[in-house]
């Protein structure tokens, strides 16, 4: 660790990680099934309990997640971080979207959770792209996780839109870095956008995604500026895991794209790697670089290759500091959540300047 990693794990050993890793009712359809993991850097958790739409339906027991413990080889309780529920279908007569929640409690007794919206025929709403597409995505080919995922940060997204606001009523919303639409799917279905759109530097994903989506408007971009829209075409912009990739100079460069192509006052959220997910993986010289410079991207990411350019594709962190006061430059800040997607990147909420 660092001189000054101390302080900040005392900050985050209590901070959550977890997935769900399936979210989905059985082949007949009346039993839910809802897997996944999650823990903190200081403990595991001693029981769960799973909540639907703001009423308790079950306790679980913590199971054996011999993954994670690999994942995770240096925290001795990773291992014992699962839960699984199968059971009598509680989202029956509910409305299409679903709050499931569950819910972990500490030895201390205090409690984390773990939420994401669940829609049983999801399945039939949400195209599921290739194997090797969602590979590039999200380095994991599994339809559950792919669909749970999508509404899980269509959820983290959406509600900062709704808590935030747009000077009028949102017609034009861009998913930049789009992918295979893992979350530009769930935007297009439940948010009641009149125009969804979606670009990507990856012809292949974006030529999916015409496909697949035929309400949504893709186009691919290069890994540059400009994108080729209008400007003050969009009343918000989303991006899921693209800053994560980009170099000082590229981030740049797509902070003034994005202000150019955002109403005044419209809104754009981004994710970043923040200390907390370089320090939950244990990443000392990345740890190292943020403690120095406040942003690191040392690290060459493979995922890419032959799409993007050489050496474009980065594994890039920063730190909570650097990102308001670079960003800040073009956007003002309003909302920097730790942790706030998917409970791993950091979720930063912009608006341009002029609203």
């Amino acid at each position: 660790m660092t001189s000054s990693s101390p302080q900040m794990q005392s900050q985050h050993a209590s901070r959550l990680r977890g997935y769900f890793d399936r979210v989905d009712l059985d082949d007949r359809g009346d039993a839910l099934i809802v897997d996944g993991w999650m823990l903190t850097m200081a403990s595991g958790f001693e029981c769960f309990e799973l909540w639907v739409d703001g009423s308790r339906f079950a306790t679980m027991d913590r199971i054996d997640r011999p993954g994670v413990g690999e994942a995770f080889p240096f925290l001795s309780h990773a291992r014992q971080s699962g839960f699984r529920f199968i059971g009598d279908d509680p989202t029956r007569n509910h409305p299409e979207l679903v709050e499931l929640k569950v819910v972990g409690t500490l030895p201390s007794g205090e409690q984390r959770q773990l939420v994401t919206w669940f829609d049983g025929a999801a399945k039939s709403h949400l195209p599921i792209p290739p194997a090797k597409l969602m590979l590039r995505t999200a380095h994991n080919a599994s339809t559950y996780l792919h669909i749970c995922s999508g509404l899980q940060s269509y959820r983290d997204f959406w509600l900062r839109i709704q808590r935030h606001g747009t000077p009028k009523p949102i017609e034009r919303l861009l998913d930049w870095g789009c992918g295979c639409g893992r979350l530009t799917a769930p935007l297009l279905r439940y948010s009641g956008v009149p125009k969804v759109h979606g670009c990507d530097i990856d012809p292949e994903s974006v030529a999916w995604c015409r496909e697949a989506l035929p309400a949504g408007h893709f186009r691919r971009v290069a890994p540059y500026p400009p994108t080729g829209y209008a400007d003050r075409q969009f009343d918000v912009v989303v991006s899921n895991s693209v800053f994560t990739h980009l170099d000082e100079d590229a981030q740049s460069q797509w902070l003034e794209e994005v202000d150019r192509i955002l109403v005044p006052g419209g809104l754009f959220l981004a994710t970043v790697h923040g200390w907390f997910a370089a320090e939950f993986s244990q990443l000392h010289d990345v740890l190292e670089g943020l403690a120095r410079d406040g942003f690191h991207d040392g690290i060459r990411d493979t995922t890419l290759d032959g799409v993007a350019p050489e050496g474009y594709y980065r594994a890039t962190y920063q730190t909570r500091a650097y990102t308001e006061a670079r960003w800040g430059r073009v956007f003002e800040v309003l909302e920097y959540a730790v942790g706030g997607s998917l409970n791993f990147q950091d979720l930063v909420v912009l608006r341009k300047q002029g609203g």
